[in-house]
């Protein structure tokens, strides 16, 4: 019998993809993913999960009736982050009051001002319960208005300071001010604090620049201040295709196929005949070039990863992912990169400037000879000489911005890329323009890192054309 359902179909292996389709699955919609590798989110962007992150879903879940959402916390787990630059290490991503007493200490210089630090220090230690509950409720919070009310054009930083409490708005407040300082006076500071500055939006907001907006530095400072976690991503999209009965291919895209501007079918290497559809979203960090085109408004970083053979001589280090950096680095090849354990295993991310990225035989080279000094930089006594194996092109992209054009402390510094994307066309040789499709990803130039994305998700419903 013919299916008279309108059909959506959403290229994407990540998680993200299986709560889009739990969202917009019903009787009228009939929602199917298409599971390839190469439309992958990304290794650090929508696998670290922020606190705020976390209660935006909770929200999600709450509101929509998406049980997997609801019960989230049963897929997740702690993933503090690590950061190592030049003589420092602070790591983040453990309790709010574990955070601070870490930032206190370790980056003293973007909180000069805060009066009574020591004394400060001891009260959080003697309340750490109470300051954490009031930062996991305002967290609750500020996730919830922003699922629930905001877009990009009306977030206003002051309608959530007004609900901040005393004890986290008086040290964001000396924090944003340091911030804004370091900024206007870059070239007389230190090259370790400026190259922190663009670590921390690598990581937790995808952008290696310090131009910001307050709005922007409020978020990373509650990403900064809040818990990270790591999602057990073939759980919980187990638990989305229970609940919602969700249909999958799993394979690889052989070709997208176009008609006058519009996607028409896809062939998929689990299907004898190609797949119809009415529509298509994308859902990823970087597809396949020679597939599908998207705009990109300024030059940035992909990741390559490579596995560590011999893992038993990495006992030292703990469940954490580690940021590596050396602050004479950044503007170069490759400015900082990735080590994380997964499944007992020990990955690098490498982060090289994607003009430069060639062949990845060409590039692998040059990744081991900085590794393996970074390694002898930062661990001098452990005589540490890694071996590798499972070399491969990672999903992750970070944008380069331009740190010194005009931006405004008050407007949020969103420049957005369309989400209109062009395609393939293997008969006429030339990508073409497609309408009836939408990308959603990095690529797209969010300014909140994965917050930037759901705040798009949660709104798909409204491109919906049927």
């Amino acid at each position: 019998m013919k299916n008279n359902k309108y059909q959506l179909n959403i290229l994407g292996n990540s998680y993200l993809s299986y709560i889009v389709a739990s969202h917009l699955i019903g009787d009228e919609l009939d929602v199917t993913i298409l599971n390839d590798p190469s439309f992958g989110m990304g290794e650090n962007y929508g696998n670290l999960i922020s606190e705020l992150d976390k209660s935006f879903f909770h929200t999600w879940g709450k509101d929509k009736n998406l049980v997997s959402l609801q019960n989230l916390n049963e897929y997740l787990t702690p993933m503090p982050v690590e950061f190592r630059i030049d003589d420092i290490q602070v790591c983040f991503g453990r309790t709010p009051s574990l955070n601070l007493i870490e930032m206190l200490r370790k980056i003293p210089s973007f909180f000069k001002g805060l009066k009574d630090k020591d004394k400060l220090i001891k009260d959080i230690i003697i309340n750490s319960h109470q300051f954490d509950e009031s930062y996991y409720n305002f967290c609750h919070l500020v996730g919830a208005n922003i699922f629930r009310y905001k877009t990009f054009q009306n977030l206003v930083i002051e309608d959530f300071l007004v609900h901040c409490p005393d004890s986290i708005k008086k040290i964001y407040e000396v924090f944003i001010e340091n911030w804004f300082e370091n900024i206007s006076s870059m070239h007389q500071k230190d090259e370790t604090k400026k190259a922190l500055m663009y670590l921390w939006r690598s990581v937790f907001q995808n952008k290696i620049s310090i131009k910001t907006s307050e709005f922007e530095v409020f978020h990373l400072f509650l990403t900064m201040l809040g818990q990270t976690y790591r999602i057990d991503q073939d759980a919980f999209k187990k638990s989305c295709k229970k609940n919602k009965g969700i249909r999958t291919y799993e394979g690889e895209v052989l070709d997208i196929h176009q008609s006058f501007g519009n996607v028409r079918n896809i062939h998929h290497s689990s299907e004898k005949e190609a797949i119809d559809l009415n529509q298509l979203f994308i859902i990823c960090s970087g597809p396949p070039e020679n597939m599908v085109e998207i705009e990109r408004l300024h030059p940035g970083y992909c990741s390559t990863l490579l596995r560590i053979k011999n893992f038993a001589k990495y006992q030292f280090l703990q469940d954490k992912v580690y940021v590596y950096a050396r602050s004479c680095d950044f503007g170069t090849r490759m400015p900082f990169w990735l080590l994380y354990k997964n499944n007992d295993e020990l990955w690098v991310s490498a982060n090289l400037k994607k003009e430069d990225a060639s062949k990845i035989d060409f590039d692998i080279p040059f990744i081991k000879e900085k590794i393996k000094n970074d390694f002898n930089f930062f661990y001098p006594h452990k005589n540490l000489d890694p071996d590798f194996i499972d070399q491969k092109r990672g999903n992750d992209f970070y944008y380069q911005e331009s740190d010194w054009q005009n931006f405004s402390r008050t407007q949020l510094a969103y420049v957005p890329v369309s989400k209109k994307f062009k395609i393939l066309d293997k008969r006429k040789h030339r990508f073409v323009k497609i309408n009836n499709s939408n990308y959603f990803g990095p690529l797209r130039n969010g300014p909140l890192g994965l917050l930037s994305l759901l705040m798009e998700l949660k709104d798909c419903h409204k491109l919906v054309s049927r």
